[in-house]
């Protein structure tokens, strides 16, 4: 049975309340007229297969557990922010920062993403099908972020864990990261999901981005006050 939710005659939040109670069930929910809303499926716990008929806007799949949404245009900013479990499909492109802390599950974006996609990633494998932005890992700690195309200046910085697959042009390395090469546990983990998701790529052909190991050195800031004397 499909379900149709029209975000023309409904808000977000009645959008989001359908689909936490229908969490759960077998049913195919669709969302049509979505026009770039925000925060749309979020916090919903549990099986369901949900399918937006457009473009999505900041945050979709925000602290999702379990779902699997097809986006069937782009999406904002932000996108799978803390996703927990579940898939998010994203048939366009998407903003920057996606999969934001992810801890698991996985997000592929057919097209391009933008600055920083898997900022801060626990968990779970965002895979890119075009190309991103500079920053692309930031902050990372653990997971798989793929970007099958070229990325931007100092990919991986300040990473601490995790893995970063490269298929194109690295801009340039961040701090405390060096260039290596997928091993066994790559081709374990991704083969699969790309033949399931019918991406196009070679594993053992990407260009690995790892944390150094040891301490990290970091530059930090100090600074400078200067007292301001109060007109009298």
């Amino acid at each position: 049975m499909v379900e149709t939710l029209d975000a023309d005659r409904l808000s977000t939040a009645e959008i989001n309340r359908i689909l936490r109670e229908l969490a759960g069930s077998p049913e195919t929910v669709r969302i049509v007229n979505p026009k770039g809303a925000h925060s749309l499926i979020t916090n919903v716990k549990g099986s369901l297969q949900i399918e937006v008929e457009g473009s999505t806007g900041f945050y979709t799949g925000g602290y999702m557990n379990g779902p699997t949404v097809i986006v069937r245009g782009n999406a904002g900013w932000y996108t799978g922010d803390n996703l927990i479990s579940g898939t998010i499909v994203v048939e366009r492109n998407c903003g920057s920062n996606a999969s934001p802390s992810m801890l698991g599950g996985l997000v592929l974006v057919r097209g391009s993403g933008g600055s920083r996609v898997g900022y801060a990633q626990k968990g779970g494998t965002l895979i890119v099908c075009g190309n991103a932005g500079m920053m692309v890992g930031k902050m990372m700690l653990g997971g798989r972020v793929v970007v099958l195309g070229d990325v931007g200046l100092q990919a991986g910085e300040s990473m601490y864990g995790g893995k970063i697959l490269i298929g194109g042009k690295i801009g340039s390395l961040g701090s405390n990261v060096d260039l290596g090469e997928p091993d066994d546990s790559d081709v374990e983990a991704l083969a699969p999901v790309f033949e399931q998701w019918s991406v196009k790529a070679n594993v053992r052909r990407l260009k690995a981005i790892l944390p150094r190991p040891g301490k990290h050195q970091y530059v930090l800031f100090s600074p400078r006050h200067k007292r301001v004397e109060a007109n009298q």
